[in-house]
């Protein structure tokens, strides 16, 4: 599934190209099969090249990286911030919940699919029915990383008031709620509901687009707002330094957790346009999502120092825990022997 010597429209070569055989699943809202670079779909005894190979490796990496970092850094930052009660806080914890939800089973598949030397459909079909759960839950933290940077904009911009708790959680649970309905009322029609007819597939595409512009919204606003907030603050260092000192910090943290959306707005953007031809669903929707999944905590936590120092102190206690279990499971065969 990654094919070399693939063209864009305009001519320029390409190295690799990501491609997965999903039937009816290679078009991106507009761009149809028959629009997509002719080129030979791989079967089940299509053998990987010697750069092709090497390049799943590295990306198998790459996904099982995310995997570690995401199952691990995600409950620790849930765990710290258990006793806090502040409303960044709390959106926080909630983050690090999607987090680790995007990132349990989708790259284990992707990783596996990248170590195999062929093509296997039936890697395939399992992927095609656990990608919706990192695509769900990775939207919902896309959301959750725009709330953070457009209420941060609303406080730096205005001081003096607030935006009430119930809104920020009551816009959160709706637009959740309405990604599991929908994606779940999407994957039952597609994948179990035979024949489907005109209604449902015109049905199944409406909730497709709006899911897509609710996501693209959201991830030009949460750039847009963390950029504004970032470079407002430090427009006022000067005439406030105490105001700006304060909130700097956190905005460069949810600056640089909404900053790899930036891909998402300029693939979208590109596909649009007719820019790219190939096929940058699995990117936008899969990919993507992942990788910053695995990313949020990496910067929450090399951004906090008391909690990166929380984090070494927990990983001194697990480290001295085994290590003195192991001692006692020595000492047991020694004296039993």
């Amino acid at each position: 599934f990654i094919q070399s010597n693939l063209r864009y429209q305009y001519g320029l070569k390409m190295i690799v190209f990501w491609k997965v055989v999903f039937p009816q699943d290679t078009y991106l809202f507009g761009y149809h099969d028959k629009d997509l670079p002719s080129s030979p779909m791989p079967g089940p005894d299509y053998e990987l090249s010697g750069i092709e190979t090497g390049v799943n490796y590295v990306v198998g990496i790459l996904f099982l990286s995310a995997f570690l970092i995401s199952t691990s850094l995600n409950p620790l930052l849930l765990y710290c911030y258990r006793k806090q009660r502040s409303r960044v806080k709390q959106l926080f914890q909630m983050l690090a919940v999607c987090d680790f939800f995007t990132n349990i089973i989708t790259p284990l598949v992707y990783a596996y699919m990248m170590f195999s030397t062929t093509v296997h459909s039936s890697s395939s079909t399992v992927l095609l029915h656990v990608r919706p759960i990192s695509c769900v839950f990775g939207c919902i933290s896309q959301f959750m990383t725009a709330t953070l940077a457009v209420t941060r904009l609303w406080k730096v911009c205005l001081p003096f008031s607030n935006i009430p708790n119930k809104a920020v959680y009551s816009y959160l649970a709706f637009h959740a709620l309405y990604m599991v309905g929908a994606n779940g009322t999407y994957y039952v029609l597609d994948a179990m509901v035979r024949p489907v007819t005109p209604y449902m597939r015109h049905l199944m595409g409406l909730m497709e687009h709006i899911c897509f512009y609710s996501y693209l919204v959201h991830c030009v606003a949460g750039v847009v707002s963390s950029l504004l907030t970032v470079g407002g603050l430090l427009l006022q260092k000067r005439s406030n330094p105490t105001t700006a000192e304060k909130y700097l910090d956190s905005a460069v943290t949810v600056m640089l957790m909404n900053l790899p959306y930036m891909l998402t707005i300029l693939l979208i953007g590109f596909v649009q346009w007719g820019a790219l031809t190939f096929n940058t669903r699995e990117i936008i929707f899969a990919w993507i999502p992942i990788l910053t999944s695995a990313l949020d905590p990496l910067i929450i936590f090399s951004r906090k120092k008391e909690l990166s120092e929380m984090a070494r102190n927990i990983f001194r206690r697990v480290y001295r825990f085994a290590d003195n279990k192991k001692i006692g499971v020595y000492h047991k065969s020694t004296t039993s022997l």
